[in-house]
């Protein structure tokens, strides 16, 4: 069911009116010649332009890559950083009266994710298999304030970004970049079943200014 919202009021316009300046003619001019004359992106009218990009998001059923959580924020936000940092500052702290030396390491292409190397306590090398919950299990067991997670890559498109035309969305994006995905690119979108901005649109592209 949708949500609509039942506190926003309509409020007197107090906006300050003014005529239509020479300036705004030539912008409006340049507008128009750049709406109807660059490419349609396979998209139909009202079309306008986006930011699109990706982030990672957390997913335990089928995940691309693992990571890493501490106490304090995510340590490592891949399977490969994962297994360092683990290794390096967590793994050392998990001795047992009968294991040490523990490692992990990724186990890709398998029911299992990880292989927990350690010496028993006869100093012999010996392994186990262990997915996600059982590496989980074994970092709670012994005491560390971690937790390793699956994250996989999805689609997103930006919130706060709408452009007339693809050639501001470029600027936009040249100028801005660090504020996205590496992969962030412009995208078309048509303003589905509006009214208000189709009648807009038409204007735009179609009176002589």
């Amino acid at each position: 069911m949708a949500i609509y919202h039942k506190g926003l009021k309509h409020h007197e316009d107090r906006v300050a009116k003014r005529a239509l300046a020479d300036g705004d003619r030539e912008f409006l001019r340049r507008l128009q010649h750049e709406m109807n004359t660059q490419d349609t992106a396979a998209t139909a009218d009202p079309r306008f332009w986006v930011i699109k990009g990706s982030e990672m998001c957390r997913d335990d059923n089928d995940p691309e890559t693992f990571a890493l959580r501490v106490s304090d924020g995510v340590a490592a936000e891949n399977t490969e950083d994962t297994c360092k940092t683990l290794n390096a500052d967590i793994m050392p702290d998990c001795d047992s009266d009968d294991r040490t030396d523990f490692q992990i390491e990724a186990e890709h292409g398998f029911s299992h994710e990880f292989v927990l190397r350690y010496k028993d306590e006869d100093g012999d090398d010996c392994f186990e298999y262990l997915d996600i919950d059982e590496l989980n299990e074994f970092l709670d067991e012994n005491g560390t304030d971690c937790e390793v997670f699956g994250q996989s890559k999805r689609s997103v498109v930006y919130p706060n970004t709408m452009f007339l035309t693809e050639k501001e969305a470029m600027e936009h994006l040249e100028a801005n970049d660090y504020h996205y995905s590496k992969d962030a690119h412009t995208y078309c979108m048509t303003a589905w079943r509006s009214p208000d901005v189709e009648r807009l649109w038409k204007i735009l592209q179609e009176v002589e200014w």
